[in-house]
This record gives C-alpha cells, sequence and structure tokens, in this order.
C-alpha cells in the first residue's frame, strides 16, 4: 500500500470571538451555621487569640531588613466540607492566600475524614478587614435574604495560629521538618515587579540568621513564587517566617534515582564492526539529549554519533558516565532494537545524533534544587550548539520528594516551564519503576496500580513513558529452574508506575507506554532478567561493549528514538506537533485491554486503561505517514485564549473554526460503513505551581484548550451556538450528545493534551468535517496582577480518519480539495 506524508492544513481556519457557557458546576458543600451570632462571635474570638499566639513569639533577632509585618493564621474548614478559599485573599489589601491543604484522616469504621486548611498572611493594620466580614455574617443580610459573607464565613469551622510548621508544610507528614537539619525547598511569595528585591533581601535574611542555603544563583522563579533550597531545621524555619518573609510552602526536594543495571551480555567486538559497516548516518540536525549519569562517548556505537563531547552542570562531577545508566540509555535512544540490527545482515540507517548532559554525580544530590539543575542542563547544549533540533530525555525520577498524587513540584513546575517559554522543548521523561519489594509486598498488578508516577513525571507539558512487557521467554538456565515471566505479552510491565490513584483532575499520566521489559517470578521472589530486558552498551568498555536494561529507563529511550526519528521526517515541526502525533499514533495491545479495559465502559475500563497504560503504544509509521484509507491532517495554530480591554474585567476571547477538506462524496458512497475519526490537540501551559488549591481562580495552568466536531444532523450555526454562547439566540436549547466519543471529555479533557476517537457511520461522519478550538478558564485570566490576559499561545491538531477497509481511498478526494482551494484563492470581502 502506497504511505504518502502527513498533510499540514493552512488557510482553514476562522477565528470568532467567544464566551464560554455557564458551566453550571456543582455547588459547594457548606455547613449551614443555626445560629450566626455564636458562630461570629466564636470566629472572632479564635481570629484575635490566634493573632495574639502569633505575636507573643519572639525570635531570634537580626538585622534589619525591611520586610511586610503581619499575621499568619491558618483557616480550617468544617469535616467533609467545603473551605471557601477564593474569598480569603484579597490583593487590593495585601492579604494572600499562600496555600490549601487536604488534611485527610481515617475514621474508625474505615471510612476517611478530610479537612481543608488554608494558610493565610494578614499585613498589619488589615485585620479589621476580616474582622468586619466575620461581624458583618452576624448582622447583616444580603439583598436575597442570605447572611451577608454567608459562604465564606459559613464555610469556616475554625481559625488558629499558623506559627507552625504543618502550616506550611505540603508532603508526607513523616518528611516535615525536625529538630535536626535537613535539605528544604522554600516557597516564597512575591511580586513580579520586586522580585530581584526581595530574592536578595531573603538570601541576607538567611545568612543573618545563620541559615545554610546553595548559591544565591540557584533559584526556580515561577509566577508569583520563588523556590530555594536552605539546610534548616524546625525552630530556624519558624523563627525565618516571624521576620515577616511571606513563606508560602515548605516542600522536601527531590532526591533521585535512577535504575542501575548490573546483568551484562558479553558479546565479540567484531559484533560492533559489523554493525558500524552496515550504518548509514543521515546528518538531519536532530539530536537526543540524554540529562542523566554522563555517557561514554568513546564507545565504538556511540562516537560518530555524538559530535559534542559531553556537558556537565558541576564541573565538580567531570562528564564520565560513573554507573552506566546514561551509556544504557544511550545505546536504547540511539538504535531502539539494538539486538535486532546485531543479528540481522541488513542495512541501518540513523537519523539523529546524541548529547549528553550530566545531571547526577557519584554521590547523593539532595540539597540540589533538581529544577533549578534541569533548567541549567536544558541550556548547555542550546549554547554550545544552537543550531540542532533537539528532544530531551531524562529518566532520572524521585518518588518521595512530593506527595506523588499528582500535584505540582518544584522540579515538574520547572519543567512545564522550560517546555512553555519561548523556546519551546519537548521533555521525555519516565514515569518511574515499581520495586522488587514492592511486587513483593502488593503482588502484580496490583503494586503497579498502588505506585504512583514519580516526580517530576506530574509535569503537563513533558510526555511521561511507563512501560509495557514484550518478552515472555526466558532461555534454559540452571539458575533460574522454577521462573517464568511474571507478565503476559503486551501486558504493563511490573516495573510500571501509574496515576491510578490521582484524582480525576490531574493529568493522564503516563501517556505513553514503550517496551521496559518483564520480571521473572517463581511464585515467592521477583527479579530481573537478561532475557527479560532490552539490550544496551555497557560504558565499562575495556570488559564488555554490551549490557541490558530495563522497566520506565528503557520505555523512555525507546520512545526518545521514535520522537526523533518523526522530527527527522518533518524537521519543522513544533514540539507541541510531535507529541500530539505521538499519542495520536498509540494504542492499547489486547493484553492491556483485557487486564483493565473491562467493562469497556468510559467510567471503568477505559478510564482504568487511560490512568495505567495512557494512550498506549506509539507507531512511528502511524504518525510519520498517510495511507490511503487512513488519513492524518495536521494543524498548527496560535490562539488567543483570554482579553483584558482597559476598564472591563477579563474575559475569554478567541474560538477557531477548522473547515476541513473533509471526502464527503466518499464517506456518503459508503453509507453505514464504519469510520473512525481521532483527533488530538497538544499544547503548552505556563505553570503556576503555588499550593493554591484547584478550585476557583487558583489554578496550576496558565489556560486551558478544549475540541470539539461538528456532529452528524448538526447545522455549523447549531455547532457554534453549543460550544459558543456568544453566537447563541435568547431561545437556544442543546439537542446534541457525546456518546460517540470512546473516552468521553471527562475522561480526557485534563492536563493540556487531549485525544480521543469518534467512531460512526460513514455517512454521518460525511457531516463532521468542522472542528473548533476553543479556551478554557486559566490562571491567565484569573490573575489579574500577572497582566498576562492578552499572552497568545500555539497548539497542534491533528485529525485523522479511518476505514477499516484499506482499498477505500480517503486520501485523493482530500488531496483534491486542497488543490482547488489553492487553486482558486478565496477573495477577500
Amino acid at each position: 500500500m502506497p504511505r504518502y506524508d502527513n498533510i499540514f492544513l493552512t488557510d482553514i481556519t476562522d477565528t470568532f470571538n467567544f464566551t464560554t457557557s455557564p458551566s453550571g458546576g456543582a455547588q459547594p458543600n457548606i455547613p449551614t451555621r443555626r445560629n450566626r451570632q455564636v458562630h461570629s462571635s466564636n470566629l472572632t474570638t479564635q481570629f484575635r487569640a490566634a493573632q495574639d499566639q502569633f505575636n507573643a513569639y519572639t525570635p531570634r533577632q537580626v538585622a534589619a531588613i525591611a520586610y511586610n509585618t503581619g499575621t499568619y493564621l491558618e483557616f480550617s474548614g468544617a469535616n467533609n466540607c467545603d473551605l471557601i478559599t477564593k474569598s480569603l485573599e484579597d490583593n487590593r489589601q495585601g492579604i494572600k492566600l499562600l496555600n490549601v491543604r487536604d488534611i485527610v484522616s481515617q475514621n474508625e469504621d474505615g471510612t476517611s475524614s478530610i479537612v481543608t486548611k488554608a494558610t493565610v498572611f494578614i499585613p498589619s493594620g488589615k485585620e479589621a478587614v476580616f474582622i468586619k466580614k466575620i461581624a458583618d455574617f452576624a448582622t447583616l443580610q444580603t439583598k436575597t435574604g442570605k447572611p451577608k459573607n454567608n459562604d465564606l464565613v459559613s464555610s469556616i469551622e475554625s481559625i488558629s495560629n499558623a506559627l507552625k510548621i504543618s502550616a506550611f508544610w505540603v508532603g508526607r507528614p513523616s518528611d516535615a521538618p525536625s529538630d535536626v537539619a535537613q535539605w528544604f525547598e522554600l516557597w516564597v511569595d512575591v511580586k513580579e515587579d520586586t522580585f530581584e528585591t526581595t530574592k536578595n533581601n531573603l538570601f541576607s535574611l538567611l545568612d543573618n540568621l545563620g541559615i545554610a542555603h546553595r548559591s544565591e544563583e540557584q533559584y526556580i522563579r515561577f509566577p508569583e513564587r520563588l523556590v530555594i533550597p536552605v539546610y534548616a531545621n524546625q525552630s530556624s524555619l519558624l523563627d525565618l517566617i516571624k521576620q515577616g518573609v511571606t513563606i508560602a510552602e515548605i516542600r522536601k526536594p527531590a532526591d533521585p534515582n535512577s535504575t542501575f543495571i548490573d546483568s551484562s551480555l558479553v558479546e565479540q567486538a567484531e559484533w560492533a564492526d559489523d554493525l558500524l559497516a552496515r550504518t548509514h548516518f543521515n546528518d538531519t540536525g536532530i539530536a537526543i539529549c540524554i540529562l542523566d549519569t554522563g555517557i561514554n562517548g568513546n564507545h565504538s556505537l556511540i562516537d560518530p554519533y555524538m559530535p559534542t563531547t559531553g556537558m556537565t552542570v558541576n564541573t565538580q562531577w567531570g562528564t564520565a558516565d560513573h554507573s552506566g545508566h546514561g551509556t544504557n540509555m544511550a545505546g536504547v535512544a540511539l538504535y531502539n532494537d539494538l539486538k535486532r540490527y546485531l543479528i540481522s545482515n541488513t542495512p541501518v540507517t540513523l537519523n539523529h545524533t546524541l548529547e549528553s548532559v550530566k545531571i547526577l554525580g557519584n554521590t547523593p544530590n539532595a540539597q540540589g534544587l533538581y529544577g533549578y539543575i534541569t533548567e541549567q542542563a536544558t541550556l548547555l547544549p542550546e549554547i554550545s550548539t544552537p543550531t540542532s533540533r533537539r528532544i530531551y530525555c531524562m529518566a532520572v525520577t524521585d518518588d518521595k520528594s512530593s506527595l506523588n498524587n499528582g500535584q505540582p513540584s518544584s522540579w515538574s513546575g520547572a519543567i512545564d516551564q522550560i517546555s512553555h517559554d519561548k523556546q519551546k522543548r519537548l521533555f521525555i521523561v519516565s514515569a518511574g519503576n515499581v520495586t522488587n519489594q514492592e511486587m513483593q509486598n502488593s503482588g502484580y498488578p496490583n503494586a503497579c496500580l498502588t505506585k504512583s508516577v514519580h516526580d517530576p513525571a506530574q509535569a503537563w507539558n513533558a510526555l511521561s513513558v511507563g512501560a509495557y512487557s514484550a518478552d515472555t521467554t526466558i532461555q534454559p538456565d540452571p539458575t533460574m529452574n522454577g521462573y517464568s515471566a511474571l507478565a503476559k505479552e503486551g501486558e504493563l510491565s511490573p516495573f510500571s508506575s501509574t496515576s491510578h490513584t490521582w484524582k480525576s483532575q490531574w493529568p493522564i499520566k503516563p501517556e505513553l507506554i514503550c517496551d521496559g521489559g518483564n520480571v521473572a517470578f517463581d511464585g515467592t521472589n521477583y527479579t530481573s532478567h537478561d532475557d527479560l530486558s532490552k539490550l544496551t552498551l555497557h560504558n565499562d568498555i575495556s570488559n564488555r561493549l554490551f549490557d541490558t536494561i530495563n522497566a520506565t529507563s528503557a520505555a523512555t529511550a525507546q520512545c526518545s528514538y521514535i520522537a526523533a526519528e518523526l522530527l527527522a521526517a518533518y524537521p519543522d515541526l513544533h514540539p507541541e506537533t510531535v507529541r500530539a502525533l505521538l499519542i495520536h499514533s498509540a494504542r492499547w495491545t489486547d493484553g492491556m485491554k483485557n487486564q483493565f479495559g473491562l467493562p469497556d465502559i468510559k467510567t471503568q475500563g477505559r478510564r482504568n486503561l487511560l490512568r495505567t497504560c495512557g494512550y498506549g503504544v506509539p507507531d512511528l509509521m502511524r504518525a510519520k505517514d498517510t495511507l490511503n484509507n487512513r488519513v492524518n491532517m495536521i494543524i498548527e495554530g496560535e490562539i488567543q485564549p483570554y482579553e483584558k480591554i482597559t476598564g472591563s474585567i477579563p474575559k475569554t476571547k478567541e474560538m477557531h473554526l477548522h473547515s476541513l477538506p473533509w471526502p464527503n462524496e466518499v464517506l456518503q458512497t459508503l453509507e453505514n460503513e464504519p469510520v473512525k475519526l481521532r483527533v488530538t490537540l497538544s499544547y503548552f501551559i505556563e505553570p503556576g505551581p503555588g499550593q493554591k488549591g484547584w478550585k476557583y481562580k487558583y489554578r496550576y495552568a496558565s489556560h486551558g484548550l478544549r475540541f470539539d466536531i461538528k456532529r452528524p444532523n448538526e447545522t455549523t450555526t447549531q455547532f457554534q451556538q453549543r460550544i459558543n454562547a456568544a453566537m447563541r439566540e435568547e431561545d437556544y436549547q442543546t439537542t446534541a450528545s457525546e456518546n460517540n466519543w470512546y473516552l468521553g471529555s471527562n475522561n480526557r479533557d485534563v492536563g493540556s493534551l487531549h485525544s480521543d476517537v469518534w467512531e460512526d457511520t460513514a455517512i454521518n461522519l460525511a457531516q463532521s468535517g468542522t472542528i473548533a478550538v476553543y479556551p478554557i478558564i486559566g490562571w491567565w485570566r484569573e490573575r489579574t496582577n500577572l497582566k498576562k490576559m492578552n499572552s497568545k499561545t500555539r497548539y497542534s491538531l491533528v485529525i485523522s480518519i479511518e476505514a477499516a477497509d484499506t482499498q477505500i481511498d480517503l486520501y485523493t478526494p482530500i488531496m483534491t480539495k486542497i488543490a482547488q482551494r489553492i487553486a482558486v484563492p478565496i477573495q477577500p470581502q
């Protein structure tokens, strides 16, 4: 069957003013206060007592540095009820909501209780703002007869002094600061226009208090947040808070680990020479930059394809691969299936090179700020070889630095920021591994379901990669009597962590699954085995040339290879488009469907598949090529989600409507034949990772985009009105249903990557050649003080239409319509 290049569509987009539809979301769960006066009086008493307790604390005195003075208070909601956190902040008065935390406790009957707590900074002299709100609740009412400030005041169960570590700690309670000094991340609330002054004063204050910290160059800057590592104990952190610095959060820093492989396959050097002789290098200017333990660039199978010497973020570490993991990664990232190449005698073509930046030294680096380290590592190759297009590959993770429940960290936030900035970068990150001990404790696949994706793989803009098992055969070996492969062919690898336990608002992670090997099991013991791992390269070339690698490290290197090959075929692709095409090409194996996909409904099996196996296994040929019966169309667009006009409040601005060169006539002829429409939308968000919760205006993502199609039997006008409130008539009523979407909006509309399939009869899909892209709420619109309301964002939209019968030609009529459009350009009005 002939294969064609993907089709890139231009000049098919109409832009309309856009207004979001009211969401009609669930009403907050707020307690009813039967006696307003008593509740108001109790809160007022608690407020003043907490303020007195805070003021009574006397910290160590330091040299005078000008800071805001005020009080930190902790507001608690009622058990299993909502706390209306949006009303706790007032930027005009300088009152800052610093963090929001859900405290979960287990009851004796096995149920869980959740209490929402919020830490708030109130500047001196502004206490009366809160006192008045509480007092008005007791005595005044609105025009509708409700107590004034009812939602806020009724939602507050208690107010207490926040001069305690628990009011700032985000992480596992067992990791919180104690009397013993350790390294922690300080998240400081900052204003954009005074950022440098705040940063410099903070470092001076740390020096005056005798609190150790990393160099003044090592910090991460987010919107409204400065993150720095400090070496401190509980009392010194409380002293720091009392100085008036608006500390928002304290977190445990990342302490990353990689998978280190000791097993090996000893082979003859002639194998490498034979492979080199058969390898043709096509210099496309594409590189995979591996952030790891270094790479042995002297290896005969690496040296020709690693044109620049290895780099390091710390000159004391050097650039050599001290553990072997980086060279293991390089073997898969460069060759993908090295074993197949070695045993064959066919020519091999390589289309990309390797780069190495060492981000792990010989000793643990817990005091390092890994978001900062990753930022610095990203810049080194760009300065060294600015003309290369590169993909960043990182299989370095930590499963203990954060809650590992999908919430952003400084490290994942830094990756989101690096990806989103002006340069735009694609990061491919390992999801992190399940250990043999965890398999022993929980069994398979339960250990995978309960082991959360590691930090920083929760990053929204990164492609996070899990693993599946392709190999199930162990060659006869007397030392392995009684052992067999644990996972069946095509099932989730026993090594792979998942987002199965995450709340539904967090991104789908991992998004992709690649071959990460299998585990040998004898009914009691779990162990790795060479036959169940991928062949790769060894760093100690004086002893052997080949090694094995498994788990999500191997899978991440393989995914990076596929991404590099795709970018080599289309060197001008946006990183967002590379990501979209990989997702668009992915499919679940039968093993995955049988393992997690039943019952096959949106709320159960399909959701479980997404949260364990992402969108499935990527396919390079499906991402790269179009066929007669399966056509890929790509749109790379730019949209302005919101606008702020002087004197008005910010609002949503644009919707894009794409009229596709649809093969209507062919589809109508096919009548009731089944046809699939697949749509993938990819964009990068700007992170706002402060722990202010997820509801209302305190959101992590700068913006969100969504897609929808014109449904069968729906006119273009009805379609536009359904998704765009600005175009509706007064008597508008929607009749459209989304039943034909396989995943559905509740599953797919999280994160910054959305993909779904609409399956219908050909004659119905003949009417669905119009697709809309439109914005939803984000902090660009809500945080007006950051002045990002008029920002624009890029997006990539991939649409494919596929008929089951390979004899059906959808490609030719689409290309004919494109040619006609070019031949007869639309005249300007």
